[in-house]
């Protein structure tokens, strides 16, 4: 278990992280733990409701909501760097 999201009403949200996260110096596991919370703060904003582990069983709608919205990020960060 990487972590959990924990919903505290609108627009509030709590971060558990492991204590195996939490001590990792590896820039890397910093990276991958940044681009999980990515996922799941832009599965709230779409509206989609991810559950803690296992979210192979969600709809291709559902996951087209999150990928779309995340390619919309990844596409602003990209024009203001390029400002």
């Amino acid at each position: 278990m990487l972590g959990r999201i924990y919903s505290k009403g609108k627009g509030a949200y709590v971060l558990y992280v492991t204590a195996f996260w939490m001590n990792s110096n590896d820039a890397r596991w910093l990276l991958l733990f940044k681009f999980i919370l990515n996922i799941f703060l832009t599965a709230i904003e779409v509206g989609v409701n991810l559950k803690d582990g296992y979210n192979g069983d969600i709809s291709a709608k559902d996951a087209g909501k999150i990928g779309g919205q995340m390619v919309k990020k990844m596409i602003a960060e990209a024009e203001r760097n390029m400002k």
